[in-house]
Order: structure tokens, then sequence, then C-alpha cells
């Protein structure tokens, strides 16, 4: 007995056969400003990843909800030791994080 779904194992299996495939389509799902000119790019002893593509972190993780009406979706959920619990929403923590940019 397995503990993966077939459709699990299948993604695997293609991830196996051509893993630079399998990264591209995954990849695309993220937002990007650039993509890339190549997925992998292995000049060994190095190695890159999506060669010429930009892409931020930052972006990717708040702007880019906001800016697609997620705002007002939980983006952090908190909890403490001592039952505390606070929800904080993409555009409030957004809010927050410019904040904390413009103190820095």
């Amino acid at each position: 007995m397995s503990l993966l779904s077939p459709a699990v194992h299948r993604i695997i299996e293609d991830a196996r056969q051509n893993p630079e495939a399998f990264w591209d389509r995954a990849a695309r799902e993220l937002p990007w400003f650039r993509t890339w000119d190549r997925v992998f790019d292995w000049d060994f002893p190095t190695f890159r990843w999506f060669v010429g593509g930009e892409t931020n972190l930052a972006h990717s993780a708040l702007d880019h909800h906001v800016a697609h009406g997620s705002g007002g979706h939980t983006a952090l959920i908190y909890f403490n030791e001592r039952g505390g619990r606070a929800l904080v929403s993409y555009a409030l923590l957004l809010h927050q994080v410019m904040q904390a940019a413009a103190a820095l």
C-alpha cells in the first residue's frame, strides 16, 4: 500500500523523466518580471536555475496577492503560548512591511 496517490506518483515520475520540463511548468505558476532563457545551466562545478529570469520573493509573497484581489484573505495566523491568536491579511501585512521598509 502506498501513502501517495496515483496522481502524486505521476508527478514524481514526470519529474524524474524530465526535470527541466517539470521545473519549467512549476515555475510558470509563480509571478515573474521576466521569464528565463534557460531552466538549468550546469557548468561544473557550478549550476544556475532559471538563467535570465527576474522575480522578487517579497513581491510574490505579498504585492502579487494584493494586486490580484486577495488582500482581504488571511496571510498569517499567529498563535502564542498564552492562547493569543491573530489573523493578518495580505493587505495589512503588506502595509506593515512597507512601514518597516520606510523605517529602515
